[in-house]
């Protein structure tokens, strides 16, 4: 079987980890172009593509769908800023291409809503990169609660104490913008509101959420915190700061349940601190997935690569991703919410909410 065709508009900052990923899935990948608006930054990751021992894509600027039916791409990988990434997405379905889009897929729940449509109107693919879920220790503990290891759940927490200092933010215009690209929590800490969601299980049907700019040179907010209760009844406790210092700390999630609790934390959710189950009683800092280290690489953990895997199978069968374009939504519906929320002072219901960064901008 031939491998599928990719194509990735955007070489910045994530690109490297997407050429990475398709190089290890080799035998199901290859990358046949790459779009950037700076065409420098499109050569430095053909050139990247070379020292791994990958063909050299074809190179372009701007984006344009042409370049997709050029290159015969199958999937388009969108890598741009996040300001971009609706209307890119739709333009790469519009042309027959199935669509894997970088994180948060939209900035608005109306645009969002579009990509999924033209998805499954057209009988195409579309994921989002929440590849945390696919960390180790994430997929060991989800799959426990689903086996029932820590009895019903009761509630959970989610923490992102990372930092961002404001060179960070200069290095691109968009950076923590309201149209472009959002703060903290849409940016960073988006990857633990979709953790929330997916081992809560259930529909977040309230958010009471507060945000703050304290110190960056942005628009938007560099601390953000939330109550988020789950149609079940469940009920999290979120936060994320760009402002821990003098690096980042952690990204920890917390599930607690009738019969144990977890506690997974490291640079990016990539290590078990504490592990109190049913069949394994108290393990704190032990049990963790053989070959695990204690602290990844960098932020972006492990999970690129099989995130990738599990896309090609879901193009290939025709089926769903398990970071499909509903998950996607779910996670930056949480992240809107929380923004709405601050706007307006009260607690908002979910399920009917209809929000963008924009209309934040708009407010001021």
């Amino acid at each position: 079987m031939k491998p599928l065709r990719f194509f990735l508009v955007g070489c910045g900052r994530i690109s490297h980890r997407h050429i990475r990923a398709i190089r290890e899935n080799r035998e199901q990948a290859e990358l046949v172009g790459v779009s950037d608006a700076r065409i420098g930054h499109a050569k430095a990751l053909q050139e990247e593509c070379r020292a791994l021992g990958m063909a050299p894509p074809r190179l372009f600027d701007a984006f344009d769908p042409a370049m997709l039916r050029a290159t015969r791409s199958d999937v388009c990988v969108i890598a741009a800023p996040s300001g971009l990434h609706a209307q890119m997405a739709l333009r790469a379905l519009r042309t027959g291409c199935s669509v894997l889009v970088e994180k948060p897929m939209a900035l608005s729940t109306q645009e969002a809503e579009q990509m999924i449509k033209e998805a499954e109107g057209r009988g195409l693919t579309l994921g989002v990169c929440h590849q945390n879920r696919f960390n180790p220790p994430v997929a060991a503990a989800y799959q426990a609660v689903q086996q029932g290891e820590f009895g019903p759940l009761f509630h959970l927490d989610g923490a992102v104490w990372w930092n961002r200092q404001d060179a960070y933010y200069d290095k691109d215009a968009w950076r923590g913008t309201l149209r472009m690209d959002g703060g903290v929590l849409m940016n960073q800490g988006i990857h633990m509101a979709d953790l929330l969601n997916w081992f809560a299980g259930s529909p977040v049907q309230w958010i009471e959420g507060m945000t703050h700019r304290y110190a960056r040179p942005i628009e938007a907010e560099d601390f953000g915190a939330a109550l988020l209760r789950f149609a079940d009844g469940k009920i999290a406790v979120f936060s994320a700061t760009a402002l821990a210092y003098p690096q980042n700390l952690s990204e920890t999630l917390s599930v607690f349940g009738s019969s144990g609790c977890a506690v997974l934390g490291g640079t990016a959710v990539n290590r078990v601190c504490v592990w109190n189950s049913k069949s394994a009683g108290a393990c704190p800092g032990e049990k963790k997935p053989a070959g695990e280290p204690d602290r990844a690489a960098d932020i972006y953990g492990s999970g690129h690569t099989p995130l990738y895997r599990d896309f090609i199978r879901a193009v290939r069968e025709g089926g769903r991703p398990l970071v499909d374009g509903q998950a996607g939504f779910s996670a930056m519906q949480v992240i809107l919410g929380i923004y709405r929320s601050q706007q307006e002072n009260r607690p908002v219901f979910v399920p009917t909410l209809r929000f963008s960064t924009a209309a934040m901008k708009a407010a001021e």
